[in-house]
């Protein structure tokens, strides 16, 4: 509902964009494992990240909600004429490295869906910038072994994202 009202509102104000902030979440259930912060050694062992254009997997009721949001910006750029772009936020780090979650080591997750706050900032501002009526971009810094693949969401912006979690979990400064 609060979307749909954030969208109706938008629209009835003549508001020309909306960013949403979506959720990798939104295609998780390709890559996800038994414990929700592993990563499924199926993903590990295909070598493929995921696209933009593949289809949606959520892995959650969270990952279906934000669909439903894509979904519904969708209909509104294409009845309404509100220009709509989704960012499927990765993990957007803290400035220090979290501890584990529930005995379980997290890092490995987290280091495929890395996004610095310095990578975040440049992503959105680039996503206020591109002419689209619809579009959904990945919000991740670089990674070694990605979750998902960048190259539509560089080509698409311009987005050149400059940090990468492996100075990130050595402890360097990787943010603003």
């Amino acid at each position: 509902m609060a979307t749909y009202n954030v969208l109706e509102e938008a629209q009835r104000a003549g508001v020309k964009r909306v960013i949403f902030a979506s959720s990798n979440h939104v295609q998780a259930g390709y890559a996800m494992g038994e414990i929700i912060c592993s990563m499924a050694p199926s993903f590990i062992e295909s070598g493929r990240p995921i696209k933009l254009s593949d289809p949606p997997a959520p892995d959650s009721y969270y990952g279906v909600s934000k669909l439903f949001g894509e979904d519904l910006g969708r209909y509104y750029s294409r009845v309404y004429g509100l220009e709509f772009v989704s960012v499927r936020i990765g993990w957007a780090a803290p400035k220090t490295v979290p501890p584990m979650r529930g005995g379980k080591d997290n890092k490995m997750y987290l280091r495929a869906l890395f996004f610095s706050q310095r990578d975040c900032v440049d992503l959105f501002i680039k996503t206020l910038e591109v002419e689209a009526d619809f579009l959904a971009v990945y919000g991740v810094s670089n990674t070694r072994n990605p979750m998902f693949d960048l190259t539509e969401t560089k080509e698409i912006l311009g987005y050149n994202p400059r940090d990468n979690e492996e100075e990130y979990f050595q402890g360097k400064s990787v943010s603003l």
